[in-house]
């Protein structure tokens, strides 16, 4: 049990920059459990944003949607726009294996990662302001706890690329199913405690782009890195507040 909760200690290290004291869990896959919890503390905070300032000034959401995005990419150190810029810059070789994975490590950011930072920034102030307006934003929630939780089926459903290690390898090689069918148990009970059954249009639209990920990835470089994770996850939070502004009521 003591370990099992180090996993949680773990997991909020790993995707946010909250000073947790306390000792590290002697596997670092353990926190794949909590992922999808850790994302909904980051949602609540960012729902707790939107609540507090649309009471002050409900009639600029956009406004609103810029700090919360700001908050967003803060409170995690911009660890996943990080990977989905590296990710992105590594498509313009995308018949040379090698040389993408060199790219992806490669600390600088290329025309195509900037691109993609903007679009997906876009995207989620676009669908945020959405939100914010129409007094519903919950969604934010559910978009935090199902992108954290298809990066655990990504690592546990497709190998590590890199022979030589790199970023990720300790927490892709070993997870296992027992992590993805809790982190699935805990996502869907919170999602839908939130959306209820518009949780499954959500999960549905992640699910397409994790895999089209997934498969993408292991075709071009025989696996995942922890950039193809962060991917997974700012493509599929922008997804999932996508088709929440588009089917809103």
């Amino acid at each position: 049990m003591k370990e099992f909760l180090r996993g949680f200690m773990s997991a909020l290290r790993l995707l946010t920059i909250v000073p947790v004291p306390g000792k590290e869990s002697r596997e670092q896959s353990s926190a794949l459990y909590w992922f999808p919890v850790v994302g909904c503390l980051i949602g609540g905070l960012q729902y707790g944003i939107v609540y507090l300032l649309a009471t002050y000034s409900a009639d600029w959401p956009e406004g609103i949607a810029v700090i919360v995005l700001a908050f967003g990419v803060i409170l995690t150190g911009g660890l996943h726009i990080d990977g989905l810029a590296d990710w992105a810059d590594s498509l313009g070789c995308v018949w040379d294996r090698e040389k993408m994975l060199e790219i992806m490590k490669d600390s600088r950011t290329g025309t195509f990662g900037v691109i993609a930072i903007i679009i997906v920034l876009l995207g989620k102030w676009c669908a945020v302001s959405r939100l914010a307006a129409s007094g519903h934003p919950l969604a934010i929630i559910g978009a935090a706890i199902l992108s954290r939780t298809m990066m655990v089926d990504l690592a546990v459903r497709y190998p590590y690329a890199r022979p030589d290690g790199g970023t990720g390898r300790n927490i892709i090689t070993t997870a296992g199913y027992r992590h993805l069918i809790l982190a699935y148990t805990i996502c869907f009970s919170l999602v839908y405690l939130f959306a209820g059954l518009e949780g499954i249009v959500w999960l549905t639209g992640c699910l397409m782009v994790t895999h089209c990920l997934g498969r993408w990835s292991k075709r071009k470089l025989g696996g995942i890195t922890g950039d193809v994770l962060g991917a997974c996850s700012e493509l599929s939070e922008v997804t999932v507040l996508l088709l929440a502004a588009f089917f809103m009521k």
